[in-house]
């Protein structure tokens, strides 16, 4: 079967203390996924 995860917020990396903050206080429900930039 195929897995369909839920993603709650997409955040930039720049965010990534709030997205554990989000993570750790169970103030979102599914994923919080961390984007990366494409600059180098």
């Amino acid at each position: 079967g195929q897995l369909h995860p839920h993603v709650s917020d997409v955040l930039p990396l720049e965010r990534a203390a709030d997205a554990m903050n989000a993570v750790a206080n169970h103030t979102v429900r599914g994923r919080v996924v961390l984007r990366c930039s494409s600059r180098l």
